[in-house]
Protein backbone atom coordinates (compact mmCIF):
# COMPACT_ATOMS: atom_id res chain seq x y z
CA UNK A 1 0.00 0.00 0.00
CA UNK A 2 2.70 2.52 0.84
CA UNK A 3 4.09 2.10 -2.68
CA UNK A 4 1.21 2.80 -4.40
CA UNK A 5 0.48 6.10 -2.36
CA UNK A 6 4.32 6.58 -2.87
CA UNK A 7 3.33 6.37 -7.17
CA UNK A 8 0.53 8.74 -6.67
CA UNK A 9 2.26 11.43 -4.52
CA UNK A 10 5.09 11.42 -7.54
CA UNK A 11 2.47 11.76 -10.20
CA UNK A 12 1.57 14.52 -8.22
CA UNK A 13 4.19 16.56 -7.61
CA UNK A 14 5.24 15.60 -11.44
CA UNK A 15 8.19 13.78 -10.02
CA UNK A 16 9.61 11.55 -13.18
CA UNK A 17 12.97 11.69 -12.39
CA UNK A 18 14.33 7.46 -12.11
CA UNK A 19 15.94 8.23 -7.89
CA UNK A 20 19.46 9.48 -7.37
CA UNK A 21 19.72 7.43 -4.56
CA UNK A 22 17.52 4.18 -3.56
CA UNK A 23 18.64 2.16 -0.31
CA UNK A 24 17.45 -1.16 1.25
CA UNK A 25 18.53 -0.96 4.84
CA UNK A 26 16.97 -0.94 8.29
CA UNK A 27 16.45 2.67 9.79
CA UNK A 28 13.38 1.86 11.79
CA UNK A 29 14.45 -1.19 14.01
CA UNK A 30 11.78 -3.65 13.52
CA UNK A 31 12.50 -7.16 11.14
CA UNK A 32 12.09 -5.84 8.34
CA UNK A 33 14.29 -3.38 5.73
CA UNK A 34 12.77 0.03 4.33
CA UNK A 35 13.69 1.24 1.35
CA UNK A 36 14.67 4.98 1.28
CA UNK A 37 14.60 6.56 -2.34
CA UNK A 38 15.94 9.96 -3.30
CA UNK A 39 14.37 11.70 -6.04
CA UNK A 40 15.19 15.31 -7.04
CA UNK A 41 14.90 17.41 -3.68
CA UNK A 42 12.72 14.26 -1.41
CA UNK A 43 13.65 11.68 0.90
CA UNK A 44 11.32 9.43 1.06
CA UNK A 45 11.42 6.32 3.49
CA UNK A 46 8.45 3.49 3.15
CA UNK A 47 8.34 -0.19 3.93
CA UNK A 48 6.03 -3.24 4.72
CA UNK A 49 5.63 -2.61 8.36
CA UNK A 50 7.44 1.09 8.60
CA UNK A 51 4.20 3.02 9.53
CA UNK A 52 2.41 0.22 9.54
CA UNK A 53 2.89 -0.51 5.85
CA UNK A 54 0.57 1.92 4.73
CA UNK A 55 2.05 4.83 4.84
CA UNK A 56 5.48 6.51 3.94
CA UNK A 57 8.03 9.38 5.09
CA UNK A 58 8.29 12.24 2.89
CA UNK A 59 10.49 15.16 3.51
CA UNK A 60 11.74 18.23 1.20
CA UNK A 61 15.72 18.04 1.55
CA UNK A 62 16.66 21.99 0.67
CA UNK A 63 18.96 20.75 -2.36
CA UNK A 64 18.22 19.47 -5.38
CA UNK A 65 20.04 15.46 -6.31
CA UNK A 66 19.73 15.78 -9.68
CA UNK A 67 21.63 18.53 -9.98
CA UNK A 68 24.44 17.47 -7.92
CA UNK A 69 23.49 18.87 -4.62
CA UNK A 70 23.52 15.47 -2.94
CA UNK A 71 26.83 13.54 -3.79
CA UNK A 72 26.35 10.63 -1.39
CA UNK A 73 23.37 9.46 0.58
CA UNK A 74 23.97 5.90 2.77
CA UNK A 75 22.65 4.06 5.06
CA UNK A 76 25.09 2.84 8.35
CA UNK A 77 24.90 1.96 11.41
CA UNK A 78 26.67 4.73 13.41
CA UNK A 79 25.65 4.32 17.08
CA UNK A 80 25.60 0.27 17.26
CA UNK A 81 22.40 -0.41 18.17
CA UNK A 82 21.55 -2.80 15.24
CA UNK A 83 19.31 0.18 13.37
CA UNK A 84 21.22 2.17 10.33
CA UNK A 85 21.25 5.95 10.08
CA UNK A 86 20.59 7.79 6.65
CA UNK A 87 24.42 9.85 6.11
CA UNK A 88 24.05 12.41 3.72
CA UNK A 89 26.22 14.93 2.19
CA UNK A 90 24.69 18.22 1.09
CA UNK A 91 25.74 20.78 -1.10
CA UNK A 92 24.00 24.25 -0.47
CA UNK A 93 24.51 26.98 -2.81
CA UNK A 94 25.57 26.67 -6.46
CA UNK A 95 27.12 23.86 -8.65
CA UNK A 96 30.28 25.73 -8.91
CA UNK A 97 30.63 27.46 -5.67
CA UNK A 98 29.00 26.18 -2.63
CA UNK A 99 29.20 24.77 0.92
CA UNK A 100 29.25 21.02 1.45
CA UNK A 101 28.74 19.40 5.11
CA UNK A 102 27.62 15.67 6.58
CA UNK A 103 24.32 15.35 7.96
CA UNK A 104 22.84 12.52 10.25
CA UNK A 105 19.13 11.34 10.09
CA UNK A 106 18.11 9.01 12.83
CA UNK A 107 14.95 7.40 13.18
CA UNK A 108 15.28 5.58 16.75
CA UNK A 109 11.79 4.48 17.72
CA UNK A 110 10.02 7.28 15.66
CA UNK A 111 8.45 7.15 12.22
CA UNK A 112 9.91 10.72 11.77
CA UNK A 113 13.70 11.01 11.64
CA UNK A 114 15.97 14.03 13.84
CA UNK A 115 18.87 15.12 12.88
CA UNK A 116 21.64 13.74 15.56
CA UNK A 117 25.11 14.86 13.79
CA UNK A 118 25.76 17.88 11.43
CA UNK A 119 28.90 19.38 10.03
CA UNK A 120 30.78 22.00 7.17
CA UNK A 121 33.08 19.66 5.66
CA UNK A 122 33.41 21.93 2.43
CA UNK A 123 33.73 25.44 1.06
CA UNK A 124 34.17 25.60 -3.18
CA UNK A 125 34.52 28.91 -4.49
CA UNK A 126 35.50 30.96 -7.89
CA UNK A 127 38.45 31.82 -5.66
CA UNK A 128 39.49 28.12 -3.97
CA UNK A 129 38.01 25.19 -2.30
CA UNK A 130 38.80 23.85 1.29
CA UNK A 131 37.54 19.90 1.29
CA UNK A 132 37.35 18.20 4.69
CA UNK A 133 38.33 14.05 4.79
CA UNK A 134 35.33 12.35 6.53
CA UNK A 135 35.53 8.76 7.62
CA UNK A 136 33.87 6.60 9.99
CA UNK A 137 36.25 4.97 12.33
CA UNK A 138 34.83 2.07 14.53
CA UNK A 139 35.09 2.90 18.32
CA UNK A 140 33.91 -0.25 20.20
CA UNK A 141 30.43 -1.18 19.39
CA UNK A 142 29.86 2.04 17.51
CA UNK A 143 30.99 4.59 14.43
CA UNK A 144 33.25 7.50 14.99
CA UNK A 145 32.63 9.81 12.60
CA UNK A 146 35.82 11.64 12.28
CA UNK A 147 36.84 14.87 9.81
CA UNK A 148 40.56 15.72 9.09
CA UNK A 149 41.34 19.38 7.47
CA UNK A 150 42.26 17.40 4.15
CA UNK A 151 43.17 19.83 1.49
CA UNK A 152 42.93 23.30 0.26
CA UNK A 153 43.36 24.59 -3.23
CA UNK A 154 44.71 28.50 -3.95
CA UNK A 155 43.64 29.67 -0.46
CA UNK A 156 46.41 29.97 2.01
CA UNK A 157 45.74 31.74 5.84
CA UNK A 158 47.10 34.89 4.18
CA UNK A 159 43.78 35.04 1.01
CA UNK A 160 41.49 33.03 2.72
CA UNK A 161 38.67 35.83 3.50
CA UNK A 162 35.30 33.28 3.60
CA UNK A 163 32.92 33.65 6.27
CA UNK A 164 32.82 31.16 9.08
CA UNK A 165 30.23 28.86 9.40
CA UNK A 166 27.83 29.45 12.80
CA UNK A 167 24.79 27.57 12.54
CA UNK A 168 26.87 24.06 12.76
CA UNK A 169 30.68 22.99 13.18
CA UNK A 170 32.64 25.18 10.90
CA UNK A 171 34.74 23.81 8.35
CA UNK A 172 38.37 22.55 9.24
CA UNK A 173 41.18 25.21 7.81
CA UNK A 174 44.27 23.66 7.43
CA UNK A 175 46.36 25.98 8.54
CA UNK A 176 45.03 26.19 12.19
CA UNK A 177 45.30 24.53 14.94
CA UNK A 178 42.87 21.84 15.36
CA UNK A 179 42.20 18.96 18.46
Amino acid sequence: ESEVALGESLKAKRIKNVPRFNLIADVAGDALKERVIVFDRVLVVLGPTFRKGVEFYWTDLGVDASAGMLPSCEARDLTGDGQAEIVLRKRLGKKNSYREYVQVLQFGKSDTPTMIFQSEIGIVTEKGSVENEVRFDSDGGKSAIVITPGKAKNFDAGNYGESRETSMDAALLPWETIA
